[in-house]
């Protein structure tokens, strides 16, 4: 829930089994009061939850590293790291065409505002998970 704050006294779930709290809107269900200082106990729980809010990680400039299946990538927040991305090309379909084509692989660019990189118009991997992979906190 990275990004999240405000969080008020309400458990968000996402599948309450058909019980909403009329108030929490169309999309949301919250949990009955009941449930929801339970939750709050078991899981040693403060009232009132909140989440520190964060800055999102963002890339400055990415190349293909000189290994296969590796990024050089610049931090906007400074620094750099070579990445290894070779066990998610390899296990997710979505990164089929990389392994099709290693050419393509070579043209990587950075994404819209920093918070990806792309291959092509379809295939992207997230900031974020670029960022788990380098190691950083």
């Amino acid at each position: 829930m990275r990004g999240r704050t405000g969080l008020s006294d309400s458990l968000f779930v996402g599948n309450t089994r058909g019980r909403r709290d009329p108030s929490s809107g169309p999309s949301g269900h919250l949990l009955p009061q009941g449930e929801k200082e339970y939750l709050t106990s078991a899981f040693n729980l403060s009232s009132s939850l909140t989440v520190p809010s964060t800055t999102l990680t963002r890339i400055a400039a990415v190349a293909p590293g000189e290994r296969p299946l590796t990024l050089l990538i610049c931090w906007s927040q400074g620094g750099e790291d070579l990445v290894d991305v070779s066990w998610l090309v390899g296990a997710f379909q979505a990164y089929a065409p990389l392994r099709a084509d290693p050419d393509l692989f070579s043209k990587v660019r950075v994404g819209e505002r920093g918070t990806d990189v792309m291959w092509g118009d379809d295939t992207d991997m997230a900031a974020d998970t670029l960022w788990r992979l380098s190691g950083g906190d």
